[in-house]
């Protein structure tokens, strides 16, 4: 049974067709590699498998609890987050209790704070956000970035 599916897929921006009635299916644990020049439309047909894009024409059809996720290439715009709130920018509810967690457990805390500290913790136990906590933190290790360091003064 295919977990994700595209029929007839047709996609074009102006004259150029980068999805020409293409159809494929994915099976569970198939191992894909997509590969093509630049402009070939990898992306695109990651936003359309995605759902940040709509095909011309054709179906993508996404198998119950599939989701398709994709870095994009554009370098995210310059801000006044620092890097740990902004890798948890993504994870909705969890990632602004974990920002917001991170940010006020480095504080010196009054009792306000400390109960606005146990409403975090809440959030994050129910959602299993710990895990998720350490893993951005190795990756911030490894990658030898500062989780304070705000994304304006980032390089490229």
């Amino acid at each position: 049974m295919a977990i994700v599916r595209l029929d007839h897929a047709q996609l074009a921006y102006g004259d150029n067709p980068l999805l020409a009635d293409v159809s494929f299916s994915i099976e569970k644990n198939d191992r894909i590699a997509l590969i093509g020049r630049n402009g070939a439309g990898k992306s695109s047909l990651m936003r359309v498998l995605a759902k940040t894009e709509v095909l011309d024409a054709g179906e993508a059809v996404l198998d119950q609890g599939v989701t398709v996720s994709y870095l994009d290439q554009a370098l995210p715009e310059p801000n006044d987050l620092d890097v740990f709130s902004y890798l948890v920018s993504g994870l909705a509810e969890l990632g602004e209790a974990l920002s917001q967690y991170e940010s006020l457990a480095a504080t010196t805390l009054d009792n306000k704070g400390l109960s606005q500290l146990q409403k975090l913790q809440d959030i994050i136990d129910a959602k299993h956000g710990w895990d998720l906590q350490q893993r951005v933190h190795r990756q911030l290790e490894t990658l030898k970035l500062p989780q304070n360091t705000l994304m304006k003064s980032l390089s490229g």
